[in-house]
This record gives structure tokens, sequence and C-alpha cells, in this order.
């Protein structure tokens, strides 16, 4: 994503540098499968959360609590098209919830499924006097189609399993922990990880489903451990940690953000205990 002076854009760019393709709207998700990509107002998301949204350009909708203009915009990698396809209207209309949907609404953490033709995204209300935020979950297809998960409550990191599952550390139904949805029918079941504590972890899945990562905020001695529950054993433990250091910004920090390489040898994860922001590598062989 970049900034003119017109505003926010993306580009696509291959291997070597070049220009592949430019679009008009900066993209949150995109999928090499489908050639579609999605996109949202990240001003907006700014004005709630400074560290993941941008800078420098007022939101143009910013005085709207849900305008019928803004939302999610489904962008069509070919030809850089776009189309609004949920206005934050449209949000409520469907979806009413006092006190929450009278606040001011934004569009979070949202990403489409492998296959492309599926995204789910958390719809929080900004802070007000007496009123805290709160995320309620959602799914649609690339139509507008959507199917909510849950009411606005505790809901945070989230990872796809396949083009239908998703996994989410969430409160629902007032239990904490990981729950595994069906985003066509809004079934839910809770994975029953031990000791997790009421971590609120990054979670994913491996390539071949047998795991689930796990990294959570740093612990007494400012260590952010990575941690693997094993869907077959049913075990968890953890398998290393990283020193974090301290930022006097909490939205500058630096997570684990653990992922894997395409066939499941090899994870990588971001790290500081070296006073510097880096990428490290290492194998999976022997870890589980």
């Amino acid at each position: 994503n970049f900034r003119t002076e017109s505003g926010d854009g993306a580009v696509r760019k291959d291997l070597d540098g070049k220009t592949v393709k430019e679009y008009d709207r900066p993209l949150a998700t995109a999928s090499d499968v489908s050639e579609k990509g999605i996109s949202i107002n990240f001003e907006r998301i700014f004005d709630f959360r400074a560290g993941y949204g941008y800078a420098g350009k007022a939101d143009d909708f910013f005085d709207e609590k849900a305008p019928k203009d803004d939302g999610i915009f489904v962008v069509d990698l070919k030809t850089g098209e776009s189309k609004l396809i949920i206005s934050y209207d449209d949000m409520i209309k469907q979806f009413p919830e006092e006190p929450y949907t009278s606040s001011k609404l934004l569009v979070n953490h949202i990403n489409l499924n492998p296959k492309g033709d599926r995204f789910v995204f958390l719809l929080r209300n900004f802070f007000e006097e007496g009123v805290m935020w709160k995320t309620q979950l959602i799914a649609s297809d690339l139509e507008g189609n959507m199917v909510p998960l849950t009411n606005y409550r505790f809901n945070s990191h989230y990872c796809w399993k396949n083009d239908t599952e998703l996994l989410i550390v969430s409160d629902n139904d007032d239990e904490f922990g990981c729950w595994l949805f069906d985003t066509v029918t809004g079934d839910a079941k809770l994975i029953d990880i031990p000791n997790l504590n009421r971590r609120d972890i990054h979670c994913l899945y491996s390539p071949d489903n047998r795991v689930i990562l796990g990294d959570a905020y740093p612990d007494e001695e400012g260590y952010r451990n990575l941690m693997v529950y094993d869907c077959e054993k049913g075990t968890f433990e953890a398998i290393l940690g990283s020193l974090s250091t301290a930022d006097a910004n909490w939205d500058i920090r630096a997570d684990l953000h653990a992922r894997f390489d395409r066939d499941g040898a090899q994870i990588s994860f971001d790290a500081t205990h070296n006073e510097k922001r880096e990428i490290c590598v290492f194998d999976t062989k022997g870890c589980y």
C-alpha cells in the first residue's frame, strides 16, 4: 500500500520489483486464487487504534457513525475496479445491538479464506463515555451476504483452518477460549486447549492442520512464549521464549506473529530480543 496526493492506493509488483498493477484503493487482504482483494478505511482505523491504521490524512467520514458510502470494498485485482459491497449503514441495519451500534463503528482485521471467495471481519464500536468497545464477528461472501457469527463481545485473534472454518480467541457463549466457527452455518465449538489460562494468543494452524501455533503477550519476566497445541495428542507446551523489549508506545510493539512456510518445515517470527526488530527462522523438526 502507498499514499499519493490523491489518497491511499496499492501496487502489485513481481519479485524483480517491476510494477504489475496499481490500484486506487489500499488493500487489507488479497487472494492470488480468486484475484480479488478487500479494501477498508485505514484512516478510520487510525482514529481507533493508531498502530493499525494510516496517519497523515483525515477520515472522509470522520463525523459519521455508520456512513452509507464507506465500509467494505471488493477490488478486482485484474482490472483494478472496486465496488462497495457492505456499507456501515448495512451493518447496523442488519445487526442492530444497543448500545454498540449507536456508537461510531469501524471494520478491522479482515481476511479472505484460502480460496479467496469468503472473508471474515471484526466490527467494533469506538469507545464512548460509559460504553466500552466490543467486537462482533461477521463472515461474508464476495457479494456481501453476511453471516453474524457472534454478537458484540470479546473477539480477538483468528486464523482460517480451511475455506469455511475459522479459529478465533473469543468469549463466545461467555466461555473464553479458542472457538472453531463454521462461517457458513454459524455453528461453533470450543477447542479444549489445556492451560490456555485466558491467554489471548495469535493462533495459526499448521499447513496439515495437525498443530496450532500460539504466541501471547509478555510474561512477568518479559518473554513472549511461542506455544504449540498438538490437535492429535491434546498437549499444549512452549517451544521457545523471546525476550521482548519494553515499548513506551504499546502500538509499536513487536508481537511474535509466528507463521509457517508452505510445507510446515520452518517457522518464522518477529523479534526484538537483540534490541532491534528482526525476523527469525527455525526448523520445526523435533519441536512437536
